[in-house]
C-alpha cells in the first residue's frame, strides 16, 4: 500500500504542493490483538474509561507505531503527512491543528456472548458511533495565534466519537475557535453541521467500505473554459492506482463523474468519491481549480499561477468567504478597503461581500485560494454547465452561417456578460470578440455592449462600475473623456484609477491629462479622509504615468514622482512598484498603440549607470515575449534608484507611428493568395530556437498528423486550382523530400514564386537534380544565422556543415538561381550582422534579418532582440537613418554595400488584437499555411481546418472568408 499512496499523492502533490494529508487507520491496523484489547475496552464503564484511557492507549501503541511506519513509508522527508496530534506551524497567517482520532477507531463487530466476529477469517468492523478521543491526544494550542484562523484537520467524522468524546471534541474546537472540520469520511446519512462546526469531507486513497475513489486531473486555460492536451484519470482498482491518458476535452468525464456522484447517492455510500480535480501546469498565466462536495455545497481549491503584469480584477464574492496562501512570488492585494502586503508563506482572508484584488509584485507569483461555497451546489453546477453549453451551441450556429439570426443569438450571448459565474462570462466575452472582429461588419455586437457599459458606468453601485470599465477595457469600448475624468476624479474607491488606467493604454481615448492633473490638485488642497487620501495618492501617480507611457509626455511625472516617494504614505503600494506594475502591463502589449522606440534617442536619454549598460537594459524592455526579462530589468533599475530616470528616458524616446500603413486591399489579396506548404517534420539540423512550424505543444502541433502518403504533385495541382501565386515550402527539411527539385520545376510556370526555406545542407547532394533546371525561376531562402563555425555549431545543435551550406548557397548563386537569405538574430548572434552582410554583398544577395519567435525554454544567450534594436544596430553599422528606409510590401528594406537588406513589417488582423494570447507574435499574418496532412490554418493560433486533401478547398474558402472580415494594421 505504501506504493500506492506514493504513486497517487506524488501526482496530486505535483498540482498541489501544500495540501496536507491526515491518514486514518482503517487501511493498516487490524490485527487480532488490537481487537481483543479494544473488546476489553468496550466492556468498561465510561468512568472506568476516563480513569484507564492512558493505560490502554499505551497498551495499544506498539500497533499505533507500525501505522507511523507506514505513514512515514508513503510520506517520505515530508511532515504534511502525519498521524499524531500537533500544530502544524509552516503556513504563517494561519492555523492548521491536526487530530489523531484513530487511537481507538476500528471497533469490532462483537456477536451475542462479547467474541469478535470473522468473516472468512477477516475480522467485521462497526465503525459508528464507537471512536474514543484520548484527552491528551489533544494538543497544547495555548500558543496559537488569536488573531488567525484555525482549521482542524482529522480522519474521522464527530458522529463516529462516543457521547463523551463527542462532547470533549466538540469543546476544544469551539475553544480554538474553529469553524472546519476536514476529516476523511462524511456520508449521507451524517449531518454535516454539529452544533456549529462544519464538517468538510475529503475521498479516502484506497478502497474500503466507504470509499472507491477516482480523481482526475486536467489543465484549463485561464478565461477560457478549454482543456489543455492532457487529462489524466487515476482510479483504484486491482490494488493498484491506474493512471489512463485521455486527450479529448475532458467533457465525458465530467459526466462520468456525475453520473458517478447519482449513483452513490442512491446507495447512501460517501459523496465526496469521483470528485473532479482541475490543477493547472506548464502555463505561465493560468489558473484551476480542485472541487470538492461536502456539506450541500463545494470546497474550492485554486491554483494561480501570474506574471508580474497581471492583477485579479476587482470582485466580491457574495455567499462564499476566501483564504489565499501565498506559495511564491510577493504580492499586493485589497480586501474591502484595507492593504495587505504578503510574501510566499502568507495567508490573505477575503471574506464574502467585500472586493478583493492581488497585484503581483514578483515574476513569478503562484497562490493558492480556498472557499467554500454554500447553498445548492448542485444547481450551482448545472447552471454553469447548462450556461457553457449553451455558448457553444450559440458559437456554432454562428459559424454555421445562420446569419438571418446572428443579432438574436448575440442578444443572448450578451446576457451572458452579467453571469455571476465568472466562468460563464469569460466564455461568452470570448465568444463576442471572436465573432465582433470576424463577421459583425454591421457593429451590432459593440452597439449592446457599449449599451452595457454607459448603463453600468451611470450606475452608483461600485461593483457596478468596475464592471462597465472592464466591459469596455475587453470590447475596446469608447468612453467619453468626461466619463473616464469623472472616475478618476472620484475618491470613494482607490480602484477606480487602477481599472481606468488598463482602459486608457488598451483604447487610448482623446483625455486632457493637464487638465486632470489640475482637478487632482485642487482635491489634494481639501480636507480628505484617510481613505480619500489613498485614493488620491495612486490617482496622482497613475495619470501622471499614463500621460508619460501614452503621451510620451513627462510634463508633470517628475513633481509627482519626488512628491509621493517622498512623503510615502503607510498603506499604499510604493510608487516605484505602481510604475513597474504598469511598464509591464503597457510593454506586454505594446503593438497596440503603435509606438514606436527612437533607439538611438533613448541611448542618448539614458542616464549612465553603474552595472547596468544601455544595450542590456533596452534589450531587456524591447523582450515583448519575455516578462521575466522585462521584470528583471526594471527591478534592477529600482534596486538602483534610477527607475524613474530610465522609465522617463525609454518613454520619453517614443513616437507614434502613423506612416506606413497597409493599403488594406491590395494587402488582403496578397495574403489570400499566399500558401506555405509544410512538407514533413523531418530535419537533419536541431535548431535550438526552431518551432517545428508550430509542431510543439503551445502551438498548432498537438492538431497536426503525420502523413507518409502525401503527395507534393497532387497537392501542387490543387494550389493551381485554388489561385495561390505564391508558394514556400517548409518543412522540417524541404529538400530531404524524394524528387522535390524535379517535382516543383514542372509548376515553375504555374506561379510567380514557387520556392523553398532550406537549412542549405542538401544543396550540394541535389547538383546533378539541379543542373538539369538551370534557368528555372524557382527560389531558394537559405537560413544563414552565422558565419563562423562553432556559432553555428552550437545553434544547429552540433551541426558540422557551415563549409557545405555556403558551398550550396554558392552554387546557387553562380548558377542564377534566385537566392535569399535568412537570418534569425538573437543576442547570441547580433554581433555577426555585419559580417552576415558582408557576406551577402560578396555574392550580391540580398539578405532578410528576423526576430527570434521564442518558444520553450533557451539558454539565456539566446535572449530575444526586437526588430526595433536590429534594425538600431543597422543604422549605426551603415550611417543610415529612419529616411533611407522604405516599405516593400510587408518588409522595411535598406540599401547597403550594394544588396537590399529587409526586416519584417509585420501585418496584424483585429482577430489578432482581441483573441490571440500571442499577440504581437513574429508571424503576423502573411498567407495559409497547409501541413502533409492537409490541415489549413491561417496562423498559429488560428483554428484548424482538417478533412484530407478533399476538403482543401473548401477549407481555403473558409480562410479567405474570414481574412474578408479582418481588419488590417501594421
Amino acid at each position: 500500500m505504501v506504493q500506492q499512496a506514493e504513486k497517487l499523492i506524488s501526482e496530486i502533490k505535483k498540482f498541489c504542493p501544500h495540501i496536507i494529508f491526515c491518514i486514518g487507520n482503517h487501511d493498516y491496523v487490524r490485527d487480532d490483538a488490537r481487537f481483543t484489547l479494544l473488546k476489553d475496552w468496550e466492556q468498561k464503564s465510561l468512568d472506568e474509561k476516563i480513569k484507564q484511557q492512558e493505560n490502554y492507549a499505551s497498551k495499544l501503541r506498539p500497533d499505533f507505531e507500525k501505522f507511523e511506519k507506514f505513514c512515514k513509508g508513503v510520506a517520505g522527508q515530508d511532515n504534511s503527512i502525519t498521524t499524531k496530534s500537533y500544530i502544524y506551524d509552516k503556513v504563517s497567517g494561519i492555523n492548521i491543528v491536526v487530530l489523531n482520532t484513530s487511537t481507538f477507531a476500528g471497533q469490532p463487530v462483537l456477536d451475542e456472548k462479547g467474541n469478535i466476529i470473522k468473516n472468512d477469517g477477516i475480522v467485521e468492523v462497526n465503525d459508528q458511533g464507537k471512536m474514543w478521543m484520548c484527552v491528551h491526544d489533544f494538543p497544547d494550542v495555548s500558543n496559537l495565534d488569536s488573531r488567525n484562523p484555525t482549521i482542524v484537520i482529522g480522519h474521522h467524522p464527530l458522529q463516529m466519537f462516543e457521547k463523551y468524546s463527542r462532547e470533549k471534541t466538540l469543546e476544544f474546537l469551539k475553544n480554538l475557535p474553529a469553524k472546519y472540520y476536514f476529516c476523511g469520511h462524511i456520508h449521507k446519512k451524517e449531518d454535516r453541521e454539529i452544533e456549529g462546526i462544519t464538517q468538510l469531507a475529503s475521498a479516502g486513497l484506497f478502497k474500503d467500505g466507504y470509499n472507491i475513489p477516482t480523481v482526475t486531473l486536467y489543465q484549463i486555460k485561464k478565461n477560457q473554459n478549454e482543456h489543455i492536451d492532457i487529462v489524466d484519470i487515476y482510479s483504484f482498482s486491482d490494488g493498484e492506482w491506474n493512471k489512463n491518458t485521455n486527450k479529448d476535452s475532458g467533457a465525458k468525464n465530467e459526466r462520468n463523474q456525475s453520473e458517478l456522484y447519482q449513483k452513490e447517492k442512491e446507495t447512501d455510500v460517501d459523496d465526496t468519491k469521483g470528485q473532479i480535480v482541475f490543477p493547472v501546469t506548464d502555463t505561465s498565466i493560468s489558473d484551476g481549480a480542485v472541487r470538492i462536495p461536502y456539506n450541500g455545497g463545494i470546497f474550492n481549491l485554486y491554483l494561480s499561477k501570474s506574471a508580474g503584469m497581471d492583477m485579479v480584477v476587482p470582485h466580491m464574492h457574495k455567499d462564499m468567504d476566501e483564504v489565499t496562501y501565498v506559495v511564491k512570488g510577493n504580492i499586493y492585494g485589497y480586501i474591502g478597503k484595507q492593504y495587505i502586503e504578503a510574501s510566499a508563506g502568507a495567508v490573505i482572508l477575503m471574506p464574502k461581500g467585500e472586493f478583493h484584488s492581488f497585484i503581483p509584485n514578483e515574476y513569478p507569483c503562484e497562490l493558492i485560494t480556498m472557499g467554500v461555497e454554500t447553498g445548492n451546489y448542485r444547481k450551482y453546477e448545472a447552471q454553469w454547465n447548462e450556461e457553457i453549453e449553451q455558448i457553444e451551441r450559440l458559437n456554432q450556429e454562428l459559424a454555421d452561417g445562420e446569419g438571418e439570426k446572428a443579432g438574436a443569438i448575440y442578444d443572448e450571448l450578451v446576457k451572458y456578460l452579467e453571469s455571476t459565474i465568472l466562468e460563464v462570462r469569460w466564455k461568452a466575452i470570448d465568444v463576442l470578440k471572436k465573432h465582433r472582429s470576424r463577421e459583425d461588419e454591421d457593429g451590432y455586437i459593440e452597439a449592446i455592449v457599449k449599451r452595457i457599459v454607459i448603463e453600468s458606468l451611470k450606475s452608483s453601485n461600485t461593483e457596478r462600475k468596475l464592471f462597465g470599465i472592464n466591459m469596455a477595457y475587453e470590447f475596446r469600448i469608447s468612453i467619453v473623456a468626461k466619463v473616464i475624468h469623472s472616475l478618476m476624479t472620484d475618491l470613494n474607491h482607490f480602484m477606480y484609477a487602477w481599472n481606468c488606467a488598463y482602459y486608457l493604454i488598451g483604447v487610448r481615448p482623446n483625455i486632457d491629462y493637464d487638465n486632470l492633473y489640475n482637478k487632482l490638485l485642487e482635491l489634494d488642497s481639501k480636507e480628505l479622509s484617510e481613505h480619500q487620501k489613498i485614493s488620491l495618492y495612486y490617482d496622482k501617480i497613475i495619470i501622471v504615468l499614463m500621460q508619460l507611457i501614452i503621451k510620451h509626455n513627462s510634463r508633470h511625472f517628475d513633481a509627482v514622482y519626488e512628491q509621493e516617494k517622498n512623503r510615502l504614505q503607510s498603506g499604499v503600494i510604493p510608487i516605484d512598484d505602481i510604475i513597474i506594475h504598469f511598464v509591464l502591463w503597457y510593454t506586454s502589449f505594446n503593438k497596440l498603440g503603435g509606438d514606436v522606440l527612437n533607439y538611438e534617442e533613448a541611448v542618448r536619454q539614458l542616464p549612465e549607470i553603474e552595472g547596468l549598460k544601455k544595450d542590456d537594459i533596452l534589450r531587456g524592455m524591447l523582450s515583448f515575449n519575455n516578462s521575466k526579462e522585462r521584470f528583471k530589468v526594471l527591478k534592477a533599475c529600482k534596486e538602483k534608484g534610477v527607475l524613474a530616470e530610465i522609465v522617463k528616458a525609454y518613454f520619453g524616446s517614443m513616437r507614434i507611428e502613423q506612416e506606413n500603413k497597409p493599403e488594406e486591399n491590395s494587402t488582403k489579396e496578397n495574403v489570400k493568395k499566399y500558401l506555405r506548404i509544410i512538407i514533413s517534420e523531418k530535419c537533419n539540423l536541431n535548431c535550438l530556437y526552431c518551432h517545428h512550424e508550430g509542431r510543439i505543444d503551445s502551438l498548432i502541433g498537438s492538431s497536426i498528423k503525420s502523413n507518409p502518403e502525401f503527395k507534393l504533385e497532387e497537392f501542387l495541382e490543387q494550389a493551381r486550382k485554388n489561385g495561390f501565386s505564391k508558394i514556400k515550402i517548409s518543412g522540417g527539411e524541404p529538400l530531404l523530400y524524394p524528387n522535390i527539385i524535379e517535382i516543383c520545376n514542372k509548376f515553375q510556370k504555374d506561379f510567380e514564386d514557387i520556392g523553398f526555406t532550406t537549412n542549405g545542407t542538401q544543396i550540394t547532394r541535389l547538383k546533378s537534380e539541379l543542373d538539369k533546371i538551370k534557368g528555372s525561376s524557382l527560389s531558394f531562402n537559405v537560413t544563414l544565422n552565422t558565419c563562423n563555425s562553432e556559432k553555428y555549431k552550437v545553434i544547429t545543435g552540433g551541426g558540422e556543415c557551415l563549409e557545405d551550406v555556403k558551398a550550396g548557397i554558392e552554387y546557387l548563386v553562380s548558377n542564377k538561381f534566385q537566392v535569399k537569405l535568412n537570418s534569425v538574430i538573437t543576442k547570441y548572434n547580433i554581433e555577426d550582422i555585419e559580417h552576415l552582410v558582408a557576406y551577402a554583398a560578396r555574392l550580391k544577395i540580398n539578405i532578410k534579418f528576423l526576430d527570434l519567435f521564442p518558444v520553450g525554454k533557451l539558454p539565456n544567450e539566446f535572449q530575444h532582440v526586437s526588430i526595433v534594436e536590429i534594425k538600431n544596430r543597422l543604422k549605426q553599422l551603415y550611417g543610415v537613418n529612419d529616411d533611407d528606409f522604405y516599405l516593400q510590401k510587408d518588409y522595411l528594406c535598406m540599401k547597403a554595400m550594394g544588396i537590399e537588406i529587409m526586416i519584417p513589417k509585420r501585418i496584424y488582423s483585429s482577430d489578432c488584437i482581441y483573441n490571440c494570447e500571442m499577440y504581437p507574435c513574429a508571424e503576423g499574418i502573411f498567407g495559409m499555411r497547409v501541413y502533409e496532412d492537409y490541415s489549413c490554418a491561417r496562423c498559429f493560433n488560428g483554428e484548424v481546418f482538417g478533412g484530407g486533401l478533399e476538403k482543401f478547398s473548401e477549407n481555403v474558402d473558409k480562410i479567405r472568408r474570414e481574412l474578408d472580415l479582418m481588419k488590417f494594421s501594421f
